[in-house]
């Protein structure tokens, strides 16, 4: 049995249309409603949210750099890992002491300022967290 469009009158805009036998309001009107539906839950956008998207892949090396930078600056020596299997991310040697290193992307709770990362299948002993704007080495090495 095929259903068949109906002669209806819009409930917002009193308008006739063609719609099927549940339908209450034209096209038009649905169309506006979706819209201010979508921008009452939609967030306002942020400096995060306007970034362009990056691969995981591409911003686990950007963290691993900012890392390399950082502890370079503090004077040690460091080495990456070139196999994405490695037990570490990078090898730093200072003094005669190596520390192996594992690097995640982290969030920083603006409230309780805590930071916090998946810390699933770490193999290293230190970790370097990385946020936007800071990096925390747990446990401190330095």
């Amino acid at each position: 049995m095929a259903r068949h469009k109906h002669n209806k009158i819009c409930r917002l805009c009193g308008e006739p249309f063609k719609g099927w036998w549940n339908q209450k309001t034209c096209p038009v009107c649905l169309r506006e409603m979706r819209i201010k539906r979508e921008m009452r839950f939609k967030p306002e956008p942020s400096a995060q949210r306007l970034k362009p998207k990056i691969a995981t892949g591409t911003t686990g090396a950007i963290g691993e750099l900012k890392v390399a930078v950082d502890l370079m600056s503090k004077g040690f020596g460091v080495f990456r890992a070139l196999s994405p299997n490695a037990s570490c991310d990078l090898l730093v040697i200072k003094d005669g002491k190596q520390f192996d290193i594992e690097v995640r992307t982290a969030y920083k709770n603006p409230v309780t300022g805590r930071v916090h990362t998946n810390r699933k299948g770490v193999r290293a002993r230190y970790m370097a967290l990385v946020t936007e704007k800071e990096i925390v080495y747990e446990p401190e090495f330095f």
